[in-house]
């Protein structure tokens, strides 16, 4: 993709990190910005090539990939 489409698909479009320790709420505040769908806002699937844990929710929150 050349810069140009890129600076085009992503204008208009802001990216929100929530940081934090554990425990701050950044999951409460995700969870209250994701139920307002006025606010056109969408949760990014991170990707890692950690193996998949016994103790993984049934919501996808990666996507696991390989290392090659």
């Amino acid at each position: 993709m050349e810069l140009a489409q890129l600076k085009q698909l992503l204008k208009g479009k802001a990216l929100l990190l929530l940081t934090g320790p554990n425990g701050a709420g950044k999951g409460t505040i995700a969870d209250l910005l994701l139920k307002d769908t006025s606010l056109g806002i969408e949760k990014v699937c991170l990707h890692t090539t950690n193996p998949v844990r016994s103790n993984e929710g049934s919501e996808k929150e990666y996507f696991y990939i390989s290392q090659e």
